[in-house]
């Protein structure tokens, strides 16, 4: 009997150290995967804010509102990542009921400012190609007024439901699941976040139809004007305004381009985020930690995808960035 008892005694440990040990296998891997990410969110949007700060070049030529407070976006994503992985590696955080309230905090408004300055990009692409409302209207100061209330709300909505949501004097772990009410935040966001979502490939895609039809119809009809941006040069010579018209098309079509492949990674990196979200708050599907975790990492994929496509698809970007990586670089050279 002893013998036996013994020999299962051995057995269970044995078992129960190989999945200890899997499992920080496991933990190491994600933890590596969230900061290596985090890093690389943090760094390049730091470059990006200095960029766009600092070289007035960029801002002369540029208009830099909606790129400056999705970059700051991103850098709250950033610190999130980084509370997020902290908060497997110290003990004493694992087990702050405050702490972990702020995680949380930071990581819904973080994603919740993507979603929500992605959103203000579309109207704006809506209002231009739609509706035909010229953006010199606007003021900068109302523009600004505008992202930044933007800012402001999700904070503020995301910091009433982190409040309600999550009561809780003492937490054995920093999970949703040490918060009785953590339901409420889940849902409240969903209430903001998922309606948002849905909106934002919509409003391109019909914005995008339209300009595809206004553009065939340029190409056969020259009278027919095509909305841009960009004041157009006063010339009485038809091959200069015929010639402005073409540069003005293409240039409408690279900011529709690049507009797309921020919603595209929208949709991509942070709708499993979303979804998750949404599945678990309405007790559609259990959603298990792993999962979430994942979900979380992506959108951390997504913050890091914006830096690149800024340098990617913006030529002054690409300049500043060449400059300051190799100083000796001509200023001249593109």
């Amino acid at each position: 009997m002893d013998e036996s008892d013994s020999s299962l005694w051995n057995i269970t440990m044995d078992n129960s150290t190989e999945t200890v040990s899997e499992f920080i296998e496991v933990k190491i891997i994600q933890l590596t995967i969230v900061f290596v990410m985090t890093s690389f969110v943090t760094a390049s949007n730091v470059l990006v804010l200095v960029i766009l700060i600092w070289k007035s070049d960029i801002k002369k030529n540029y208009r830099i509102e909606f790129i400056l407070w999705q970059c700051l976006s991103d850098i709250v994503v950033g610190i999130s990542g980084w509370m997020f992985g902290l908060n497997y590696i110290i003990k004493d955080l694992s087990t702050n009921a405050n702490y972990c309230r702020l995680m949380y905090h930071f990581i819904a408004a973080g994603i919740g400012q993507s979603i929500a300055h992605t959103f203000l990009i579309c109207i704006d692409r809506y209002m231009a190609i739609v509706k035909n409302i010229r953006y010199k209207r606007f003021t900068k100061k109302y523009r600004y007024m505008v992202i930044f209330g933007t800012w402001l709300f999700i904070h503020c909505y995301v910091g009433t439901l982190v409040v309600i949501g999550m009561r809780a004097e003492s937490i054995s772990y920093c999970a949703l699941e040490s918060f009785p009410t953590y339901k409420v935040l889940m849902n409240g966001a969903n209430l903001l976040f998922m309606p948002l979502f849905l909106f934002v490939p919509c409003i391109y895609i019909y914005s995008m139809v339209i300009f595809r039809k206004r553009l065939k119809q340029t190409q056969h009809c020259s009278d027919v004007p095509l909305y841009v941006v960009r004041n157009p040069t006063s010339t009485s010579s038809p091959t200069a305004s015929k010639r402005q018209q073409t540069l003005s098309q293409k240039y409408e079509q690279y900011v529709i381009v690049t507009i797309g492949l921020i919603v595209m990674a929208l949709l991509v990196f942070t709708g499993p985020f979303v979804s998750v979200l949404f599945l678990e708050g309405m007790d559609i599907l259990p959603i298990n930690r792993g999962v979430r975790m994942a979900s979380t990492i992506m959108t951390l994929v997504n913050s890091t995808f914006n830096p690149f496509l800024y340098v990617w698809r913006i030529r002054k970007f690409r300049q500043v960035f060449k400059r300051m990586l190799c100083p000796c670089t001509s200023p001249r050279a593109t």
